[in-house]
């Protein structure tokens, strides 16, 4: 999830951005994984705890689709 996260915020500067990605990849990551895949409720779990975080971005979501969401700058004050 961190080698998303990175690859996401290097390609596009945007940390909301990669936060988003990275956490609608989580469950299908982890559904992937053989010890979770026998595991349902806690697929379930994971998907209802990526769509709340999802939700809770609804304001850096109007921002990236408005363009006007800030981008990470590297090393700069």
């Amino acid at each position: 999830m961190v080698a998303i996260f990175i690859v996401m915020l290097v390609a596009f500067r945007y940390v909301s951005l990669a936060s988003i990605v990275t956490v609608a990849l989580f469950p299908l990551l982890a559904w992937i994984l053989e010890p979770y895949r026998d595991a349902p409720q806690m697929l379930v779990f994971i998907a209802a705890s990526s769509v709340l975080i999802i939700a809770k971005h609804h304001e850096n979501i109007r921002r990236l689709l408005a363009h006007t969401e800030p981008r990470f700058q590297w090393g700069r004050r």
